[in-house]
């Protein structure tokens, strides 16, 4: 399974924040259950990268990585977006025991088409994307 992240550093943007130390957690904790993270960027970074020219607008870099990511052969994997700041404090992989091709989560009492809902301990507004590999 693909954990992909995004990350494009823009030093004049207004709240910029260096998320290596960030992807560096996210990265040990796809290690740990055995996943393969994945940073979409248009930078040089010390992981594995899926590297695109991106615009300067952050959102809209964010959505052009995301749909470039999708369009590419790495798609075929079954994949989690998630945010770069995030940790996997549990195997993701439970959720694609589930019958769908996407589905995400938001807050737990939201996050009810996951049967056990495995994350059901996080009471931050976590959206993730897990989406169905083709």
């Amino acid at each position: 399974m693909n954990v992909v992240s995004f990350y494009a550093p823009r030093p004049s943007h207004e709240h910029f924040q260096d998320y290596i130390p960030f992807l560096n957690v996210l990265q040990a904790s796809c290690d740990k259950w055995g996943h393969k993270h994945i940073v979409i960027t248009d930078a040089d970074l010390p992981f594995e990268t899926f590297k695109v020219d991106l615009p300067d607008n952050l959102m809209q870099a964010s959505l052009a990585g995301q749909l470039a990511y999708l369009e590419s052969p790495l798609a075929a994997e079954d994949t989690i977006l998630i945010d770069g700041d995030c940790v996997l404090a549990k195997d993701p992989a439970i959720v694609f025991k589930a019958d769908f091709d996407l589905a995400f989560t938001t807050h737990d009492y939201l996050a009810t088409a996951i049967g056990d809902k495995p994350f059901k301990d996080s009471h931050l507004n976590n959206g993730v994307m897990y989406i169905r590999g083709g």
